[in-house]
Formats: C-alpha cells, sequence, structure tokens
C-alpha cells in the first residue's frame, strides 16, 4: 500500500476549506497506526524486538517482519507530517520571529 493513493482522503478537505475534517482523518489516521501496532503487539506477546535478530531468519514473529515494514503500523507518522505541511503552507510564515535571521 503506497500512501500517496489515501493522502488525497486528508488533503483535499484541507484544500477544500473543511479543515476539521481534514485533521479528524489525519487523527483518524494516527489513531489506526497506533492501534494497529497495539493490536499486533497483543497477539504477538513473545515477539523478539531485537533488531540485530531481524535480520537473521528466525522462527516466530519479529518486530521488524510484522511492524517495522507494515505500512498501516507507519501511517501515524505520515498524517502527522501531511498536518504539519499544511500547518506551514496554511500561516503566513514573514510574522514568526526566528532566532536565526
Amino acid at each position: 500500500m503506497q500512501f500517496h493513493w489515501i493522502a488525497p482522503l486528508a488533503l483535499i478537505p484541507f484544500v477544500m476549506r473543511q479543515k476539521p475534517i481534514g485533521f479528524i482523518v489525519a487523527t483518524l489516521m494516527t489513531l489506526l497506526g497506533i492501534a494497529s501496532v497495539l493490536a499486533i503487539l497483543l497477539h504477538y506477546p513473545d515477539m523478539s524486538l531485537n533488531t540485530i535478530e531481524a535480520f537473521i531468519p528466525q522462527p516466530g514473529p519479529t518486530f521488524f517482519k510484522y511492524i517495522y515494514i507494515k505500512p498501516w503500523c507507519r501511517i501515524s507518522a505520515y498524517a502527522v507530517g501531511i498536518v504539519v505541511g499544511f500547518l506551514a503552507s496554511a500561516y503566513d510564515s514573514t510574522n514568526v520571529a526566528s532566532p536565526l535571521r
């Protein structure tokens, strides 16, 4: 699953000036990611979390195999990025005082 296929679900409401709907969709994406990681961790309580073991073939579930590479577990960071990108582009940054200027 590629995230660019579902990004319009959150971006189109922002463009159509329906910001609350866009924030709700992004929040649901974030909660979906958190819930999927939690569900996987609860389903596999004996999952190996060692990063070195992820590259050595082992029987049983590993964090890398079931969580790290699955896109539905990483959608939270993508949704937060969509919201931050919208906020950065929507607000005028010329009035923001920066210590680097």
